[in-house]
């Protein structure tokens, strides 16, 4: 399975894409749905399973533009889970993670992975040829 090549700015929208999604699970699927409760996240991620939130939303009687947009943003944040997994150096990938995943800064993301910020940041301006 080949994994699309990604720019470092479509990665650093990851969080953006993250919290887009949960918004819209939190707005619109009832906690009442198949009965799950979607008030108390799951053990790993102190949020709902994608696959119950994923049914859930598709059940729901909305509008289709709601539907659609979510199934987008679902689709997008995949796309950018299967290239950061596909990422085969360790570094970049942990520079990725901190930084577009977690959305912390370059100064924040050097500290945790003890690197300096230019350290960080000409990581990722080489790995993606900037």
């Amino acid at each position: 399975m080949t994994t699309q090549a990604m720019t470092l700015k479509e990665l650093e929208e990851y969080s953006v894409i993250a919290n887009q999604i949960q918004s819209f699970r939190h707005e619109y699927i009832p906690s009442f749905i198949k009965g799950v409760d979607t008030t108390k996240g799951n053990v790993q991620s102190f949020d709902i399973a994608d696959s119950t939130a994923d049914t859930a939303f598709e059940m729901l009687e909305i509008n289709q533009f709601i539907k659609d947009e979510y199934k987008r943003l679902c689709e997008k944040l995949k796309a950018l889970n299967d290239y950061i997994n596909s990422i085969d150096n360790e570094v970049v990938k942990a520079i990725v993670i901190q930084h577009c995943c977690f959305g912390k800064s370059y100064d924040e993301t050097a500290k945790i992975l003890n690197y300096s910020k230019s350290t960080v940041y000409e990581r990722l301006k080489k790995y993606f040829g900037k």
